[in-house]
Formats: structure tokens, C-alpha cells, sequence
């Protein structure tokens, strides 16, 4: 033990001396425990538990961050090299990193195996990106049933950097800050290079994922990619954009849960049972947690292109109206050609305490062509209630428009005549 301790200080003497950049200066501290312990044993580690340095899992064994430990490193790296691997528990305490987190290889031309489950704790990247499946062989899993990460200062969170990168997100939360570049930090799935492709699943079925931009692919026009986002269950997505840089690449993005709150979507969207929200969102501030993300509650969702939407009959659509004129939207092929087929719901919401009387109208969506088949609910201040209808080829730009109309609700003495109608119906009913 005191030779491994003896060794460590010696080489952060010489780097010191030779005033290495913080990121090129980190020793390499590898795990040498086979099986399974935990990050705070020196035992565990060839040169002593890690300071700033790039702690290394890549033996097959287990490193644990329980609510014991609060943990400060440099590097976070799990199966480096082709061939090895590297598993991370962490069920509680904080995790500290300064430069990046690496699940799955660590370098662009490299391999290796990493998966972290993450139950618990707090991490907090101070530095760094984040990346699963770093290298043409690699493969990174990320599991995160609960807990909280922050990207704070890195702009990337990369799943399948070259390689393959998948997250199961079932919990907890994690928000891709990148408060070194406010409001342009982005998770992108298959992070591919002009010469080596790269595949990303993120599988967001519970807790919030919160990013200023998604992005499908990194360099333009390289087949064989596979990316795929699937929203979930309770799973919550924020965002700004979600866009296509690799076209080339089969792309592709399910919502059967949600919510998903965007501004712009470069993709086809089929909604079979989540909630589509127009609300905006700010990241401009790199506000400096999910809660603190200013929220205006009306806002418009461009589909671009030529993507249609597609809602089925456990959908919903949520439409705020917040004053004359002043609603959400539903922007669908924005300059392209595209269909919107409606079913499910349409929630409407008023806001700040607008009462819209009967008659007024409200357009919250166009699209080359609507079908329409919807319960719109959702009341007035004032009990009212509305009704959806399309405009063909409004005149405004040749497209359908889908509008809502404030109907006044039914007199009470109009529904206890409604009422007994119905009582007589059925009592004339069970008499035949």
C-alpha cells in the first residue's frame, strides 16, 4: 500500500513540474479488484484511490459509489480496449468528475465494454462529456432507475461514440446543463464519423430527460446507423430541437408514453399514447437544475419537412390558450407537404385566468390535410366548453386548418330535461 502511494505522489510531482494541461496531466489509475467493491478502498485500485486522475474498470469487475462515499475524480472510464470490460453500481452518495465520463471504450479508434446502473446518488460532471460506447468496437449501457446527473460544463452526451451506446432511463433525472455553452448542448445518438458509423438507442420510459437539442448522427450522408429514441411510459422529454444531421442513417423516433415538450421535430412523429405539448422552454441561461428551466406555457411545435403526425386513440394533444390570438400551435410539414390524423384527445387549457366567450375561435394546427376524430376537453372559466373543426384550404397558405370553438355550455334546465329524456328512454326500454 505505501508503494503504490509512494509511486502516485512521485508522478503527480513530475507532471506538476511539467505543467501539463489539467486534461493531458491525469494519471491512470486502474481497478484490479476482479470481482466487486467499492470506489473509496485504496485496495482496490493500483496507484490508490483515484484524485484527478482517469479511474480505469476494465479488468471485468465491479466498482460500487454507495450512500457511504462522496467520490471526486478526474476521469470515470469503464472497459478500455478491445475485448475487456467494465461495470459500475452506484446506488447513492456523489459522484464529482472534472473532465468526462467514457461507458464503453475510450478512445475513437478503440473497443471495450461498459455498463453503469445507476439506482441512486447525485453525479455532478464539472468538466467532460458524457459517452456510451466510445470507439468503432465498443459498447456502452447505461441503466438509470433513479438518481440525479447533471452535465454541467461538457456540451455532449453521446450515445454510440462510434460504437454502440444504449441508456434505459426508467428514473431519476438527467439534464444535459452545458453551461460552458448555454442553450447548445445536445444528447446525439450515433455520435458516427466519416469513417466509422456509430448506433444509439435511448429508451426513455420514466423520469425527465432534459436537453436543449437532440440530434440523430453526426456526419452527413454515412449509411449503416442505426438511432432510435423511444419515449415511454412516464418517461419526459424537454427540449428545444430534435433534428437529423445523418440523414443517411435509419433514424427513427417512438412516443407510445410521455410527455414531449420541443419546439422543432425533423422526424415523422406517431403518437400512440403519450402527450404532445407546445409549451417553449428556455435554456439560454443554462439554468441550473430541470425545475429551474423558465417554462412559457404557449409555444408552437413545427414538424419539418415533410413529417407528418399521427395521434392514435390513447393520445393527446395539449393546447393552451392564454389570450386572443395567443395560443399553443401545431405547426405540421412546416414548408413541406405533410398529414395530420387526429384521435384520442385534444386537452384544452386556459391560462392566467382567459375566459373566452361563446364563438370565439382558436387555429391550433395546420397540415396539408387533417383528419379529425378527437374528444376535445377541457372547460372555459365560465363552464363553456369547445368544439374542433377543420377549415379546408384555409386561404391564409392553402392548408387545412384544424380550429376550436368556444360553445356555450347547456343550460341547467337543459340538462335535467336532457336527464328525464334519458330516464323515460331507458324506462320505455326495459318495458318492451
Amino acid at each position: 500500500m505505501r508503494f503504490r502511494h509512494c509511486r502516485r505522489a512521485a508522478l503527480a510531482v513530475v507532471l506538476a513540474a511539467a505543467a501539463i494541461t489539467p486534461a493531458a496531466s491525469a494519471v491512470t489509475v486502474k481497478w484490479t479488484n476482479p470481482t466487486t467493491g467499492i470506489w473509496n478502498d485504496a485496495a482496490n485500485w493500483d496507484l490508490g484511490i483515484p484524485g484527478n486522475d482517469d479511474a480505469q474498470v476494465s479488468n471485468g469487475g465491479t466498482v460500487v459509489i454507495d450512500d457511504t462515499q462522496t467520490v471526486t475524480t478526474g476521469f470515470a472510464t469503464l472497459g478500455v480496449g478491445t475485448g475487456n470490460s467494465g461495470f459500475m453500481k452506484m446506488t447513492g452518495g456523489k459522484l464529482t468528475t472534472n473532465f468526462d465520463i467514457r461507458i464503453g471504450g475510450n478512445a475513437t479508434t478503440g473497443g471495450g465494454t461498459g455498463v453503469f446502473d445507476f439506482s441512486n446518488g447525485t453525479i455532478f460532471m464539472n468538466g467532460g462529456n458524457l459517452n456510451t460506447g466510445q470507439g468503432p468496437t465498443s459498447s456502452g449501457t447505461i441503466n438509470m432507475s433513479g438518481g440525479t446527473l447533471t452535465v454541467n460544463s461538457g456540451a455532449i452526451f453521446a450515445v454510440g461514440n462510434r460504437g454502440t451506446g444504449t441508456v434505459n432511463q426508467s428514473a431519476g433525472d438527467l439534464y444535459v446543463r452545458g453551461a460552458s455553452a448555454p442553450g447548445t448542448a445536445f444528447v446525439q445518438l450515433g455520435r458516427n464519423a466519416t469513417t466509422t458509423i456509430g448506433n444509439g438507442a435511448y429508451n426513455l420510459s420514466g423520469g425527465t430527460l432534459a436537453a436543449p437539442l437532440v440530434k440523430f448522427g453526426n456526419a452527413v450522408g454515412i449509411a449503416g446507423s442505426t438511432n432510435t429514441f423511444t419515449l415511454s411510459g412516464t418517461g419526459k422529454l424537454l427540449t428545444t430541437d430534435i433534428s437529423v444531421i445523418n440523414t443517411a442513417a435509419t433514424n427513427t423516433f417512438n412516443m407510445t408514453g410521455g410527455p414531449l415538450v420541443a419546439r422543432n421535430i425533423a422526424l415523422p412523429l406517431s403518437n400512440t399514447g403519450g402527450t404532445l405539448s407546445p409549451d417553449t422552454l428556455d435554456f439560454s441561461s443554462a439554468p441550473t437544475d430541470i425545475a429551474s428551466i423558465p417554462v412559457v406555457p404557449v409555444g408552437t411545435i413545427t414538424l419539418t419537412g415533410d413529417s407528418a403526425y399521427t395521434q392514435g386513440p390513447a393520445a393527446t394533444l395539449a393546447i393552451d390558450l392564454a389570450a386572443a390570438g395567443y395560443n399553443d400551435l401545431l405547426d405540421v410539414g412546416g414548408t413541406g407537404n405533410a398529414a395530420a390524423t387526429l384521435a384520442g384527445t385534444i386537452k384544452v387549457n386556459t391560462v392566467d385566468g382567459f375566459d373566452p366567450a361563446p364563438g370565439d375561435t382558436f387555429d391550433i394546427l395546420y397540415a396539408d390535410s387533417i383528419a379529425n376524430t378527437p374528444t376535445v376537453t377541457g372547460l372555459t372559466p365560465s363552464g363553456n366548453t369547445f368544439t374542433a373543426t377543420v377549415r379546408p384550404a384555409a386561404a391564409f397558405d392553402g392548408r387545412d386548418v384544424l380550429t376550436l370553438t368556444v360553445v356555450p355550455a347547456p343550460e341547467p334546465g337543459t340538462l335535467s330535461l336532457l336527464a328525464l329524456l334519458a330516464t323515460a328512454t331507458l324506462a320505455r326500454r326495459r318495458r318492451a
